[in-house]
């Protein structure tokens, strides 16, 4: 299993796994209610849509595809990134979707019509992720050119980069309030970054091997990441201490997610 996403309200779970599908369950039995089959290719990621009525995936096939939830159907494939979709995410209204390949672009999507509206250049190796801000003003991009950058959404112009970072950037997420960015890096490092300034603010160090992704809590004041040396660790974002560390998996973690007040996991058995 490659990601796993929640639904709003807290009673589904998506997964995104090697097997080519992903799976929508009951969060409250451990049930699995509906699985999307039609990717040819390890599916990377997944998310739902603000109303849980559409999911969106990513795909080793080179596209991704937006599905309805409750019948399992595709609504749109979209095609036209040349390597690799490793992440693929709705906008806050779901009106647009964001992918990030490994041809090193990224591409906005209309999610009403599946066609793409602007790709963004300018990285020189694969993107790993690409976010959205809440206002749809801005995106994020991560790369394995050693990366991240900041880029209007409206235009597709690069605002700013964010280095040096340490290797590649696996993962690159927002706070709540779009004011931070956290980031997931090869060396080992977590970096919290000014959204406004592009400047580094906090690099947190502790993890054994390659962090996959970093993630803020609801009020900014923690940061979970998940990485190959088989643990997710939550960490303080004001001082850097690492306050938990959640070991058990038999594998890699390749992602890690807070829940409200709890903490879901998922592993990577073979890299």
């Amino acid at each position: 299993v490659l990601s796993v996403a929640v639904s709003a309200d807290g009673s589904l779970v998506l997964t995104a796994s090697n097997d080519d599908s992903a799976k929508v369950w009951d969060a409250g039995s451990g049930a699995c209610l509906k699985t999307l089959r039609g990717h040819d290719g390890p599916v990377c990621s997944a998310a739902f849509s603000p109303d849980s009525h559409s999911v969106l995936t990513a795909s080793f096939d080179q596209t991704a595809k937006i599905w309805n939830r409750e019948t399992a159907a595709v609504v749109f494939s979209l095609e036209g990134h040349a390597g690799w979709v490793y992440s693929a995410v709705f906008s806050t209204d779901a009106s647009l979707a964001l992918t990030a390949s490994e041809d090193g672009s990224a591409k906005i999507w209309d999610a009403t019509k599946g066609v793409c509206t602007n790709t963004l250049l300018g990285h020189v190796g694969a993107v790993s992720s690409a976010v959205f801000s809440s206002d749809r003003g801005f995106i994020v991009t991560a790369s394995f050119d050693g990366t991240s950058k900041i880029w209007c959404a409206a235009s597709g112009d690069c605002m700013r980069s964010l280095l040096p970072q340490g290797g590649s950037v696996h993962y690159a997420a927002l706070s709540s309030d779009d004011a931070e960015i956290v980031t997931a890096c090869e060396d080992r490092s977590i970096k919290i970054w000014g959204s406004r300034t592009g400047q580094c603010r906090k690099t947190i160090k502790g993890h054994g091997s390659r962090v996959r992704s970093a993630v803020f809590s609801a009020d900014r004041s923690l940061i979970l990441s998940a990485s190959l040396d088989r643990t997710a660790r939550v960490w303080s974002a004001r001082t850097g201490e690492c306050m938990y560390t959640m070991q058990g998996h038999d594998g890699s973690v390749a992602f890690a997610l807070f829940v409200e007040d709890s903490v879901a996991q998922e592993t990577q058995r073979s890299e």
